[in-house]
């Protein structure tokens, strides 16, 4: 579901579920909650799409709100089973930058977001906004790893004292600083109607803190080992890249030299291989080789803007040129041809019925009738031309039309007869995978991977050689 369809979906349920409310009842979460639920959806993220996360005991009275009658939200039930719901959703709704997840929710809500991370890698909201209603203290979920992957958390909940007494009718902004050497959980303040950011940067520093970098020093000029220098330290324009960061940031980093089994990172037998399966296994914190874009790296990984941009190109052998003696047919196309011999058909008969009802040429006979329609076509002047006005249009229009054809024939011959014609290309990969050339790949890389699932049964011998499966389009790397 699109999050416009959502959208008006939700606004729906809310006008029904209103209907329902008495005006007189007031929610468990309190109406003051409430209100300032429905402030920050009128300020602060105002106009942008939401994923409205619903404990059933407040739902009604969550939907209830006039400002969700407006907005455009994808509804959900915390109720519901995470997994499927996350994978069912389409990535625009679980990691588009422009959509803003709230969760409003009077019990704890980590088994629905347990669940989610567990079973989907796409879930990656930029915004999530955290919004309780119950009486309990639920700062500690900020830290937990259902948590951890939103970049930007904020969580509502109602002001505690030092005693840890409620406060009633204020709600305090509380965020995660993951980084933070001191205490990582820090207080945005009290929530005001004036306040228009609610998202603040959780990562203005890393305080010292040393990346594990999954690497391989095989990807010159980029990241490759430093010359002069011992092993493992790395050089490039990568490593320079990084250093740069390091001193704005506050941090270190550590290379790894080379992956375990000695790949790039693939979706394999749904496991990841490679530098970025030591990041999917969270061995490593990230990479910074240079890889090119896949579907499944796109859905399981996150990534920078490109620095570099290449592309990769299929080089063929360019094939001899045609024998001299086709350039006579050549510069016509088949169609052509045809059309040419039609037309000089229809020119005969017609020439022999005009010497039927009146003899004007030599004679009227067929092979007559013949020569006179093909005259023209070769550039050679008729012997007589009729007398009859009717009869003369014709020869006109017909001389006239051969004129044309032959001199584009003309220039078209010594074109071809000047530049030496070639048999046609292969063009897309569907003429690849039909013709009786094999694809051949020199290096490993991110094309391997798209040929053998566009075109390619590849069967790998034990020195890594391939030979392809001669029923089947072929694959040689």
């Amino acid at each position: 579901m699109t999050l416009a369809k959502a959208g008006r979906v939700a606004v729906l349920v809310a006008t029904a579920a209103a209907s329902l409310l008495p005006h007189s009842y007031i929610p468990p979460g309190g109406r003051a909650q409430l209100q300032i639920l429905e402030e920050v959806l009128q300020g602060p993220i105002r106009g942008r799409p939401i994923v409205l996360y619903l404990d059933p005991a407040t739902a009604l009275q969550v939907m209830a709100l006039s400002v969700l009658r407006r907005a455009p939200c994808t509804l959900v039930s915390l109720e519901t089973s995470g997994a499927e719901w996350s994978l069912r959703q389409p990535i625009a709704s679980v990691r588009a930058a422009s959509v803003v997840h709230v969760a409003v929710f009077s019990r704890d809500p980590r088994p629905f977001f347990r669940a989610v991370v567990a079973s989907d890698s796409r879930w990656n909201p930029k915004y999530l906004l955290l919004f309780s209603l119950s009486r309990e203290n639920f700062v500690g979920i900020l830290e937990v790893e259902e948590f951890g992957r939103p970049q930007t958390i904020v969580l509502f909940q109602r002001v505690h004292s030092e005693s840890d007494k409620l406060v009633t009718g204020k709600m305090e902004m509380l965020t995660f600083f993951p980084f933070s050497l001191g205490r990582q959980v820090k207080s945005l303040g009290v929530w005001t109607s004036i306040s228009d950011s609610i998202f603040v940067d959780r990562f203005p520093s890393f305080e010292g803190y040393m990346f594990l970098l999954g690497t391989w020093f095989d990807d010159f000029p980029y990241l490759h080992q430093a010359k002069e220098k011992e092993e493992g330290v790395g050089d490039g324009v990568e490593v320079e890249a990084l250093s740069a960061l390091a001193s704005v940031l506050n941090f270190t980093f550590h290379l790894t030299t080379e992956p375990p089994d000695d790949k790039w990172g693939a979706l394999e037998n749904g496991s990841w291989t490679g530098m970025l399966g030591m990041v999917h296994r969270k061995e490593k914190n990230f990479t910074v080789n240079y890889f090119g874009y896949t579907y499944e790296r796109i859905e399981a990984f996150d990534a920078t803007v490109s620095y570099w941009m290449e592309g990769f190109g299929m080089a063929l052998l360019k094939p001899p040129p045609m024998a001299k003696w086709r350039s006579v047919y050549y510069p016509f196309p088949p169609k052509l041809w045809a059309a040419t011999a039609a037309s000089l058909v229809i020119a005969i008969v017609v020439v022999y019925l005009q010497n039927l009802t009146e003899i004007e040429f030599v004679e009227c006979s067929s092979p007559s009738s013949w020569l006179n329609a093909l005259r023209p076509l070769v550039n050679h002047a008729l012997p007589h031309l009729p007398k009859a006005q009717g009869k003369r249009i014709f020869v006109v229009s017909w001389w006239l039309g051969c004129f044309i054809l032959t001199t584009a024939y003309t220039a078209n011959l010594i074109a071809f007869i000047t530049i030496p014609a070639y048999p046609e290309r292969l063009q897309t990969v569907e003429q690849l995978a039909q013709s009786p050339y094999s694809f051949v790949v020199e290096e490993a890389g991110v094309v391997v991977g798209v040929a053998e699932q566009a075109a390619a049964v590849v069967h790998v011998t034990g020195d890594g050689q391939g030979v392809a499966d001669q029923s089947s389009p072929k694959l040689m790397r």
